[in-house]
């Protein structure tokens, strides 16, 4: 019984430790080069959603706008 006694409170303090050491509250505006690599992030999301709506209308239709 003493071990599930001392098991219980040291999952748990282990358990915070994990949760509180990751815990990292940031306010105010990103940093320069934090927004050049999400201005990159965007760009390379709006290349690959154009690119998957083409091959969506290749593989549903056969053929692609500029064929018609």
């Amino acid at each position: 019984m003493l071990s599930i006694r001392y098991h219980i409170p040291k999952a748990f303090y282990l358990l915070m430790l994990v949760v509180f050491s990751f815990s990292y509250v940031f306010d105010g505006q990103p940093l320069d080069l934090k927004k050049q690599e999400l201005a990159k992030c965007y760009s390379k999301r709006a290349d690959a959603t154009e690119d998957l709506q083409e091959a969506m209308v290749v593989f549903f239709f056969g053929q692609t706008w500029s064929d018609k």
